[in-house]
């Protein structure tokens, strides 16, 4: 404030503001309101030495979202004695997003999307990227997909750790994550005939009901295996998201899910949940969003 009064110098003071770093604990809020109390200490502080704060900013996005605070008081915290009130300002994150799984009433909307670029048949014993760290258990169908680690794909989804959803179906990313690419398991070649399928629904058929949790899983496999056969060159590949995308004559829409099927079923509807990935990989969902190369990877706003 010195150096911009009576210096001349080419800065404006433009406000004060604070950065609720234990907001969302909802078993420590005296941190939090003990901080807001430092806060208004200094800015009266401040003010009482006559200088003038145009803007304060207190609360971020868990701030704003956690209903057991009560710190925010518009009198004393924005009117001044001179003629001008403060300007308050909120600073809303990753919340904008959705990207604050301590808040139930959110919803992720970012996804993202990487197409298929080539279907190869891998021979069993055949191996894949980097470090042969996929080996071939079988003869298997192996897609390529236009994103890798270059593009913030985390290195850390490899080997069967990650997931990739096309066409409603998810499947596992094979081998090592690499710098531009990365490979993904559609299944075995072989798909059962119609004798063999009707074998196994006779099998089915003797079957008690408490294996019917079994049947399910084998159900949701054969799906997957037929799906995988008839992935192709062009089709889209859900990298995250909690939408389902359809493409209708080249458009791709976004279609939302119930949050109660999300949370119950998993990635058996199909789909890959960035709050899931988060939680594999000890990290957030922000700090997995802002790692994606500005680019490289395409924004859209659908």
């Amino acid at each position: 404030y010195d150096m911009e009064v009576h210096d001349s110098a080419p800065i404006e003071f433009f406000g004060m503001c604070t950065h609720m770093a234990d907001a969302a604990n909802s078993t420590h809020t005296n941190y939090t309101s003990s901080q807001m109390d430092r806060f208004i200490s200094l800015l009266n502080r401040v003010r009482s030495a006559g200088i003038f704060v145009p803007t304060v900013s207190t609360d971020n996005s868990a701030a704003l979202l956690t209903t057991t605070h009560s710190h925010f008081n518009p009198q004393q915290i924005l009117v001044q004695d001179q003629s001008l009130d403060t300007r308050g300002y909120v600073r809303t994150g990753g919340a904008i997003y959705g990207q604050r799984p301590t808040f139930r009433e959110l919803r992720g909307v970012s996804t993202l999307i990487a197409s298929v670029r080539h279907v190869a048949v891998l021979k069993k014993g055949e191996s894949v990227g980097y470090d042969r760290a996929y080996i071939a258990p079988f003869d298997v169908r192996i897609a390529t997909l236009t994103i890798g680690f270059a593009d913030g794909y985390p290195r850390e989804l490899g080997n069967g750790v990650g997931n990739v959803s096309i066409r409603g179906c998810v499947f596992p990313v094979a081998g090592n994550v690499c710098m531009d690419m990365l490979m993904v398991e559609l299944g075995p070649v072989t798909i059962m005939d119609d004798d063999e399928k009707e074998n196994k629904e006779d099998k089915e058929n003797k079957e008690d009901k408490e294996e019917e949790e079994e049947k399910d899983l084998e159900d949701t496999t054969t799906t997957a295996r037929v799906v995988g056969a008839q992935v192709c060159v062009g089709d889209i590949a859900i990298l995250w998201g909690p939408e389902q995308i359809i493409e209708d004559g080249g458009s791709i829409s976004i279609i939302s899910t119930n949050e109660e099927e999300d949370s119950s079923n998993s990635n058996k509807d199909g789909l890959i949940k960035l709050a899931d990935i988060a939680t594999t990989l000890k990290t957030t969902q922000s700090a997995l969003t802002c790692g994606l190369d500005k680019i490289r990877v395409q924004r859209q706003y659908l």
